[in-house]
């Protein structure tokens, strides 16, 4: 709450802004990831919790304070529930230590979630990560997400396994289900255009349904390059896409007036969704760049 939703709020009331719920988690996400960074590179540890206090202070004032105008919170419960529930049937039985002492490893995907476990761990000993397997060998990689992941371990205790199957996974699906409603009422979209905007990341293309139907074990990737896969496995495409829309969302609020500290947030946002997947914020670039 102090090292994600806390900056995500406070940052935009530092800037004299109606806060955004679209940009809390993407935007407490990349402050969270940068302070744990920071710390790292400075060796000095009490940094981060600095970090995320300071972010937090301009909610003494008032705490929230007012909302800018846009789609409602209560509006987007009905997607949330159906992601949460989702997760709870497929994801947060997994990766756990069961009953019996056993560990209960997902059979869809795991091969990737151990790969990131040890990112994570490489994070809590320190930076630049080494490539998990090849000890001296600097990894080069996008690890905005890996950075947050490693603050919960080294902070609250929270294993990288329950971050990536359980906490992960529902916090970017939050984020993404307000980010997309914020990204269609942008986009000047009817109300009900913005109440089903929220169910896009589980509707995907449809494509997992064979894998549902015929009770395949990578029911989620039956037929390949299905969005649905990215939530449902803490890719971080996920993070990265409400980072992207969270920008263009502040970057249209920008447009119309509404405060040069929404240019600011705008490119935070786009500057730090390559850090969370170097291609989406590629694709994000050339985007901008073919609008301008």
């Amino acid at each position: 709450m102090l090292a994600v939703l806390g900056p995500g709020i406070g940052l935009q009331r530092l800037l004299r802004l109606r806060w955004d719920p679209a940009l809390v988690i993407p935007l407490g996400l990349l402050w969270c990831g940068g302070a744990y960074w920071l710390s790292l590179v400075a060796h000095a540890p009490w940094l981060f919790p600095l970090a995320s206090l300071v972010a937090c202070l301009p909610l003494l004032r008032g705490l929230a304070g007012p909302r800018a105008s846009g789609p409602s919170l209560r509006g987007a419960l009905p997607a949330v529930a159906v992601l949460v529930a989702l997760l709870a049937a497929t994801q947060y039985r997994a990766n756990r230590v069961g009953p019996d002492g056993s560990f209960l490893l997902d059979v869809g995907e795991h091969v990737d979630t151990a790969v990131h476990v040890g990112v994570t761990w490489e994070l809590v000993a320190g930076y630049p990560p080494q490539v998990p397997g090849l000890a001296g060998v600097p990894m080069r990689y996008h690890v905005g997400s890996h950075l947050v992941r490693a603050a919960a371990v080294r902070w609250a205790g929270i294993h990288p396994y329950d971050s990536l199957s359980r906490f992960d996974v529902t916090l970017w699906g939050i984020a993404l289900v307000l980010a997309l409603r914020a990204a269609a009422h942008a986009l000047g979209l009817g109300a009900v255009a913005v109440r089903l905007a929220g169910f896009v990341p589980l509707a995907a293309d449809l494509s997992f349904l064979p894998g549902v139907l015929t009770g395949a074990e990578h029911w989620a990737m039956k037929l390949g390059g299905n969005f649905l896969e990215a939530v449902l496995y803490a890719n971080s495409i996920a993070p990265a896409m409400a980072a992207a829309l969270a920008a263009l969302v502040a970057l249209d609020r920008a447009g119309r007036g509404e405060g040069g500290g929404w240019l600011v947030l705008a490119g935070a946002l786009g500057a730090g969704t390559a850090f969370l997947k170097a291609f989406t914020g590629a694709q994000l670039l050339l985007a901008l760049g073919l609008a301008w």
